[in-house]
């Protein structure tokens, strides 16, 4: 954020008594706010977190293990929101190999405060090696509703 876009410091000339404390305390919390405005959370886990704000998020995961797959032999990775899968939020590694620790996009949702946000892994037929949720991990781009340009 440009210098010259901050509000004025409260506590510019604040003496080490009770009321100085307070003016800095201001200061601190008001810059705080501002800091983040118009700004992304991101958010790296396992294979689940708690969302903290309700937003747009985009999604990518990686996989600890690489495996080849076929048209046959596959693997489905699925975003749940608080259990439920997501349409169109998901990777199937039909004829794809899966690279280990290379990021995948998933795609993007609305979200809501308190969602769990975790990683279902369905498999069909003997894909080698077979992956489950556990071998992924999740990361996040979270804007905030309140930060979404209009």
């Amino acid at each position: 954020m440009p210098p010259n876009s901050l509000p004025p410091l409260q506590s510019q000339s604040a003496k080490f008594d009770d009321e100085g404390f307070s003016a800095v305390k201001a200061d601190l919390q008001q810059l705080s706010v501002l800091a983040n405005r118009e700004s992304t959370i991101l958010i790296a886990a396992g294979d689940r977190f708690l969302v903290p704000e309700t937003g747009t998020a985009q999604f990518w995961t990686s996989s600890n293990t690489a495996t080849v797959s076929s048209a046959a032999l596959y693997h489905t990775i699925t975003c749940l929101r608080s259990g439920q899968a997501e349409t169109g939020i998901s990777l199937v590694t039909t004829a794809n190999e899966l690279v280990a620790y290379t990021e995948y996009f998933m795609g993007e949702i609305p979200v809501s405060q308190g969602n769990t946000i975790a990683v279902s892994v369905t498999v069909t037929g003997a894909p080698v090696p077979t992956l489950s949720s556990a071998n992924f991990s999740l990361r996040c781009k979270l804007t905030p509703a309140q930060f979404a340009k209009r």
